[in-house]
């Protein structure tokens, strides 16, 4: 039906309708163009790019586990990412060229002496750590806020000259693929002597079966020794004096009680018979120290005896009656020098 055809009414209706129509869809363009721009200017401020940054490179032997937009890390913050990764003409030492950025303030802690440390993770991936310098030079000079001047062969130039930014050495560490691939040559290397060990392993518990199995049998056979070691030792641990009646036999033992008994009686008998000396020595030495007169007149009686036979002795009528004894000459000394001179 045509436009026409309607009434006045509906007309007027319907062109209301298409002006509420009109302005919704304005109103969700509008909408629409306010929440794109707020996502834009979130993810900028987000990702730094409001923020005045400088550009740094290094070189290094291999990109694998880093990728364009990998974050740069400074003292655990993440300062930057990754801007460009590409490949060195095929006659350089160092084969892979990775430029980045820095964001300020972070780039005031990089310094001429600032190291770049590659670290590897378990999973493959590798990350960038910038180390912050203290005995270099600062790399950036600013100017109202914004990098002006920046560190090339130690002198500072404008940022314009140096599009590709400053040269920071890196520290790069094996990638864990090919710590991996070294560790599995290693463990093939090593793989025929593990399996050499296990058989002188095997053979070794083998030896110590065999070793257990004739202990056994040593056992059982000093079983009965030990048996025998157990009484004798119940013996000797018996208070009756089981070794003493293996040493000295019960007859013996008798004789031997009877022969202490007749030793003790005459042990007794002869301290008795001391004692009676005693006794008699005690009084003899009494008699004498009581008889001390006659004991010298005896004594001057023996000296007048011996003077009157030497008297008797040198008389002419009983001389012949003692004979002399005679006397020989002593030995010379010297011998005689027969047929010689006297010296």
């Amino acid at each position: 039906m045509a436009l026409q055809d309607l009434t006045p009414q509906l007309r007027t209706r319907l062109r209301r309708v298409e002006k509420i129509v009109t302005l919704f869809v304005v109103l969700a363009a509008l909408l629409l163009l306010f929440g794109f721009g707020y996502y834009l200017y979130d993810t900028a401020a987000r990702k730094g790019w409001f923020i005045p940054k400088c550009r740094y490179y290094t070189l290094l032997m291999s990109a694998e586990g880093l990728k364009v937009g990998d974050p740069v890390m400074l003292m655990g913050f993440n300062v930057g990412e990754i801007i460009q990764v590409e490949a060195q003409p095929p006659d350089s030492y160092y084969k892979i060229f990775i430029s980045f950025d820095v964001r300020r303030p972070y780039y005031g802690y990089v310094w001429s002496d600032s190291k770049l440390r590659i670290n590897s993770s378990l999973l493959g991936g590798r990350k960038i750590e910038l180390l912050p310098g203290f005995d270099g030079k600062p790399t950036v000079k600013e100017q109202e806020s914004c990098p002006y001047e920046v560190l090339d062969k130690g002198q500072m130039v404008p940022i314009t000259k140096i599009p590709k930014g400053v040269f920071v050495a890196a520290l790069e560490d094996v990638a864990i693929s090919d710590r991996a691939q070294k560790l599995i040559t290693q463990i093939d290397q090593a793989l025929p002597g593990v399996f050499n060990m296990t058989n002188q392993v095997a053979a070794t518990l083998a030896n110590v079966v065999q070793i257990t199995s004739n202990i056994n049998h040593i056992l059982i056979e000093t079983k009965p020794i030990l048996t025998n070691v157990q009484v004798i030792t119940s013996n000797l641990t018996n208070k009756n004096g089981s070794l003493g009646n293996w040493l000295i036999p019960t007859n013996l033992n008798v004789r031997l009680d009877a022969t202490l008994g007749s030793v003790n009686t005459i042990v007794t008998n002869l301290n008795t018979v001391i004692f009676n000396v005693s006794d008699i020595t005690s009084n003899l030495n009494t008699q004498m120290q009581a008889n001390d007169n006659l004991i010298g007149n005896v004594n001057d009686l023996l000296i007048e005896t011996e003077d009157m036979i030497r008297g008797l002795k040198r008389h002419w009528l009983l001389k012949s009656a003692f004979p002399t004894p005679k006397l020989e000459p002593p030995p010379l000394l010297l011998e005689p020098n027969v047929g010689g001179t006297r010296p």
